[in-house]
């Protein structure tokens, strides 16, 4: 499946998932707060962000054409794509409008674009947050 490029019309499932022809996809380079996670504004009043990158991603590409090019398939078996809409490249975009943070642990294609925005205080950079892979970690360790 690596290499290969799914095309279809894009549900969204997240702030950084797609469901595309069937298939689970996680956009590559980014991630995104969970739909679940709250951030916090300047003045301290909290908002969903995870629900509000969801949306971001759901105007970019929900119900849209997509073409996503396959780079890995990750431990939940979901293939992780570079994916475009109309020649946008979706982790870019989400990245930009700070909705969605570089995931430098996998590469650093989209740090410019995450620095643009916290210059700019878009998205989550309007105040503080946690870390999405911090966020998931936190919650994990208070399950078990």
């Amino acid at each position: 499946m690596v290499g290969k490029t799914l095309t279809g019309i894009a549900s969204v499932s997240d702030g950084d998932g797609l469901i595309v022809a069937g298939h689970a996809i996680r956009l590559f380079g980014i991630d995104a707060p969970e739909v679940l996670q709250y951030c916090y504004r300047k003045n301290r009043s909290k908002y969903r962000c995870g629900q509000r990158a969801t949306v971001a991603l759901d105007q970019l590409a929900g119900g849209r054409k997509v073409e996503c090019r396959v780079k890995a398939i990750d431990r939940y078996k979901r293939a992780v794509c570079v994916c475009r809409v109309n020649g946008k490249d979706l982790a870019a975009e989400m990245a930009k409008a700070g909705w969605a943070l570089a995931y430098t642990r996998y590469g650093d294609d989209y740090v410019s674009f995450e620095r643009s925005a916290k210059r700019a205080g878009a998205g989550i950079w309007v105040g503080h947050f946690v870390e999405p892979w911090k966020f998931r970690a936190s919650r994990a360790k208070n399950r078990s």
